[in-house]
């Protein structure tokens, strides 16, 4: 199968000695084009959490943010300076983005981009008031300084019994009337490079496996469902001011014939074919 194909290579890159430094050299050497389809669907995402900001009465502009998680391509840092925000801060915990790869995404965004004066003539992170944070730790900012922290399909990411602690840590970060704003891909990422499995396959697996494909993948995938995420939020003192997320119609029928794992079985189709998410988080009064 595809994704047995895919974990085999991904292992194989993500164990072997410095291979994030020949991952960088192959980039400089011979290039590191973006996926477009995956870029387009970046910009869409934006969209979404732009309009679930414009919901709570809030805009992006003039605004400091933090995103977490930036990756290769700063698709949604380069679209907010672009838009009027006024300082981004791009992290990951390690460097992945370059000028390779900076560069790439604003080729890409250029047509995006015509309409924004702003951006006209800036060619750097500096041009757009962006800072790149790698290694990153939520004491190289000041509490109290940050508008928005964002992120986009990065919390699957983190393990849950992580998660929890990452997002109280990020809380003081935030400015009086601070908000988080995550963008989730509940899907199974494998998927999306073999069509031939289903959209939730890995919810089929045991915990056993699943711990195996992470670790063998070094970027694997918590598993939590939709309404799993209020409860980590609320734990981590936040208090969810908008939410989106609906039953994707084809996973929703295949999750009512699926060999789901035991945890997954017990909740309802609906529940565990939400395949993407927003929330729009605030901090709880007095939380701790």
């Amino acid at each position: 199968m595809g994704w047995k194909l895919h974990v085999l290579k991904t292992s194989i890159l993500g164990r072997v000695p410095f291979g994030d430094q020949l991952r960088r050299i192959k980039r400089q050497t011979f290039g590191y084009l973006p996926d477009p389809d995956n870029l387009r669907g970046t910009l869409q995402n934006l969209d979404d959490m732009r309009n679930a900001v414009h919901a709570a009465g809030r805009s992006f502009a003039d605004a400091t943010v933090l995103e977490i998680g930036s990756g290769w391509f700063p698709t949604i840092p380069i679209m907010l300076s672009a838009q009027g925000a006024r300082k981004v801060f791009l992290t990951d915990l390690n460097p992945h983005m370059d000028r390779t790869t900076f560069a790439a995404t604003l080729d890409f965004l250029r047509p995006y981009l015509v309409d924004h004066p702003r951006a006209a003539g800036k060619s750097s992170l500096e041009d757009f008031g962006l800072e790149y944070i790698a290694p990153f730790r939520p004491d190289a900012i000041p509490n109290g300084t940050i508008d928005f922290i964002i992120s986009r399909t990065v919390l699957e990411h983190i393990p849950a019994e992580d998660l929890q602690g990452i997002l109280a840590e990020l809380r003081p970060k935030l400015a009086t009337g601070g908000l988080m704003l995550h963008c989730v891909d509940h899907s199974d990422h494998l998927e999306h490079r073999d069509k031939s499995i289903s959209k939730i396959n890995f919810l089929t697996w045991s915990e056993r496996r699943h711990k195996l494909v992470n670790w063998l993948t070094k970027e694997g995938e918590n598993r939590l469902r939709h309404h799993e995420y209020r409860k980590v939020f609320e734990r981590a003192g936040y208090e969810i001011a908008f939410e989106s997320g609906q039953p994707h119609p084809a996973t929703l029928e295949s999750a009512r014939t699926l060999p789901l794992q035991h945890r997954f079985a017990q909740m309802t189709p609906a529940e565990v074919s939400i395949l993407s998410s927003i929330y729009l988080l605030s901090p709880r009064p007095g939380a701790r």
